[in-house]
């Protein structure tokens, strides 16, 4: 075997090993020399992946490889985080000499905890206010929570649609030492960092050094899962893997299947305050991102303030994240507006009028 495709062996045992550990319900390992990665079952199911792996590899079938590494899979290693796109660049390519087993952790992710990565590794903070599953995870019941290390942050990654007060998470932050804090949240959410500043609420909203938001139409009540996904679907919440929106609500099974629930069979379960939120996009955010648009691979992420501007600047120059324009998937901006002024119309008619005006366009810049 070639030292080429013997690496390329190599990176499929460790992009593949949290996929094997999921199915055999064991304690995800980020290398394979690590806790849990010598149990038999585990070594079954990741031999069977990595297999399909190589297969894929050797017909250069990018589809079959896209599918094993996932959409929202980062590489995170010595030099930085890297999206999905990065990766298969460098499979198509064979450059991996460079590389040994212990650099690779595939680990899944987004757009926002690759920032708050970054973030955390700059010293721009000390700590961020997210949010967690219960337990192992099998309840699909999030609750917020305080990421400190590299590795809370990425335990932190991946999409829940029911609701979680990161805000909370605050007393927990401060008692922790923290002093400089990011927020990631919907716009309910990420309008509180800006609020304080305006009302001069002092040291609180002083330590809110980035407030990162999260496109956002709409969380469920949790008995979304027992009512609907279990009561139509057969889909136990204890058996979901990975959940999604785009255009309909994605439930990806531990099993292997993958369904999709039509949006509109959702709506009777939305919260009720999300039936008047005006803001879809995050608009107090420093930056807001969000999975919508042509390119699964790619989030949607609008930076709004110099806050978010310079952070941005720094992981693009780092080497810490690829960018194309927004100009690339125009029906992503269009679909963006379009939710943006939805949202404004929920705004109830007894409440002040602000929120509800949507904004005239932007005059197109002189010739």
């Amino acid at each position: 075997m070639s030292k080429t495709l013997h690496l390329l062996q190599s990176l499929a045992l460790a992009t593949t090993l949290q996929f094997a550990a999921s199915r055999a319900q064991q304690p995800a390992a980020t290398t394979v020399g690590a806790t849990g990665a010598n149990d038999p079952s585990v070594q079954n199911a990741l031999a069977a992946i990595a297999n399909d792996f190589m297969v894929a590899w050797q017909k250069q079938d990018m589809a079959t490889i896209s599918n094993i590494l996932a959409p929202d899979f980062l590489f995170v290693g010595p030099h930085g985080v890297k999206t999905r796109t990065y990766t298969l660049n460098v499979l198509t390519h064979c450059t991996l000499g460079n590389f040994t087993l212990q650099d690779f952790q595939m680990r899944q992710t987004s757009a926002d905890s690759a920032i708050l990565l970054y973030a955390l590794e700059r010293d721009i903070i000390d700590a961020a206010l997210v949010s967690y599953l219960e337990g192992d995870g099998s309840t699909w019941k999030a609750k917020p929570g305080v990421a400190r290390t590299k590795e809370d942050i990425i335990a932190s990654a991946g999409s829940r649609y029911t609701y979680s007060a990161n805000t909370m998470a605050y007393d927990e932050a401060i008692e922790s030492g923290a002093e400089r804090l990011a927020l990631v949240g919907m716009s309910c959410q990420s309008s509180v960092p800006p609020v304080m500043n305006q009302r001069r609420a002092g040291k609180a909203g002083r330590r809110m050094a980035l407030n990162i938001g999260l496109l956002c139409s709409k969380t469920f009540d949790d008995a979304i899962f027992e009512e609907l996904l279990e009561a139509k679907y057969g889909l136990k919440r204890a058996e979901i893997k990975k959940m999604n929106i785009k255009g309909r609500l994605q439930i990806w099974m531990h099993d292997g299947r993958y369904v999709e629930v039509p949006l509109k069979e959702c709506h009777a379960f939305t919260r009720e305050g999300c039936k008047m939120c005006p803001d879809f996009a995050a608009e107090h955010a420093d930056i807001s991102t969000g999975g919508i648009g042509a390119f699964n691979d790619w989030t949607l992420t609008i930076v709004r303030t110099d806050i978010g501007r310079e952070l941005m600047d720094g992981l693009i120059r780092d080497g810490w994240i690829e960018t194309r324009p927004g100009d690339d998937d125009p029906g992503a901006i269009a679909l963006m507006h379009k939710l943006s002024t939805r949202s404004r119309k929920r705004w109830p008619e007894f409440a002040i009028d602000a929120p509800r005006v949507v904004p005239a366009p932007a005059a197109p810049a002189a010739s």
